[in-house]
């Protein structure tokens, strides 16, 4: 029984399940679109929603100290748990967690979802479609998963 489960795990630890849908939200939010597995799609559509529901709030925010509250929960989704006494160990940068992806979020796609933006809504904020024909080599589902608004 799956009993207070909120989430599927993709057949993947839970290590690599989290790093692969923080890769495809970089994606979405950069490209607007992107073509995955049905389940995956579904997955990643929750994960989504409430990265830019805090998005939102930030910009939304009047007190500076409850919209740094907000940002900083949305930098915790894009950044790995290295910590930098790891990153020295393996010899790899301690580089800024996808400074410019969140930036785009804050700046493009956060705006058009708040009040008086042009796409103003509470939720719903991705679209999930199914394309056919299924996946050549395993037939598994494909969906393409976009945000709501998002124009080409």
């Amino acid at each position: 029984m799956r009993h207070r489960v909120k989430s599927t795990t993709l057949g993947r630890p839970t290590g690599h399940r989290i790093s692969m849908l923080r890769n495809m939200t970089r994606s979405l939010i950069k490209h607007g679109r992107i073509v995955t597995t049905e389940t995956r799609a579904k997955e990643l559509s929750s994960f989504v929603e409430k990265i830019i529901t805090d998005a939102k709030k930030a910009h939304e925010a009047e007190d500076d100290v409850k919209k740094l509250n907000y940002k900083r929960r949305v930098f915790r989704h894009f950044s790995s748990q290295t910590s930098n006494a790891d990153r020295r160990k393996r010899g790899m940068k301690n580089r800024k967690p996808h400074r410019e992806v969140a930036q785009e979020l804050f700046d493009r796609v956060a705006p058009q979802y708040c009040k008086g933006g042009e796409f103003e809504r509470a939720s719903g904020y991705t679209r999930v479609l199914k394309i056919y024909p299924p996946r050549k080599g395993d037939g598994a589902s494909r969906a393409l998963i976009e945000l709501v608004g998002h124009e080409d």
